[in-house]
């Protein structure tokens, strides 16, 4: 497998990682709010992307869910909690549009 079809594996795995998280995040998003979190979620996914990040993501979350398995507290700090991307994975359990984070303070096309 080249490293190019291999990044876009990636890219579509954490995108049904965070597809199907939607539903447990904002159990109670009504049509506006949930194309709020959609249209951000389409606008992180594709920085993650472009940077190549997408293993990164899903590996922390893996760690964070191991973490949590083990009893052993965990908790994004910084810019990081900006991300409904980590929300969704609960690598965060900051609510980034609850509190009005900026996702490109953490990771932008301006941060290279």
């Amino acid at each position: 497998m080249d490293r190019h079809h291999g990044v876009i594996e990636l890219g579509e795995h954490i995108g049904r990682e965070v597809e199907a998280a939607i539903g447990e995040r904002y159990p109670y998003a009504g049509a506006s709010d949930t194309r709020r979190i959609r249209e951000r979620l389409t606008e992180e996914l594709t920085t993650i992307n472009d940077f190549g990040f997408a293993s990164y993501f899903l590996t922390v979350a893996d760690v964070s869910a191991l973490m949590r398995r083990m009893g052993i507290r965990n908790q994004a700090r910084g810019s990081g909690a900006g991300s409904i991307v980590t929300y969704l994975l609960r690598i965060s359990n900051v609510d980034p549009l609850e509190h009005d984070l900026l996702f490109e303070r953490f990771l932008g096309n301006k941060r290279e």
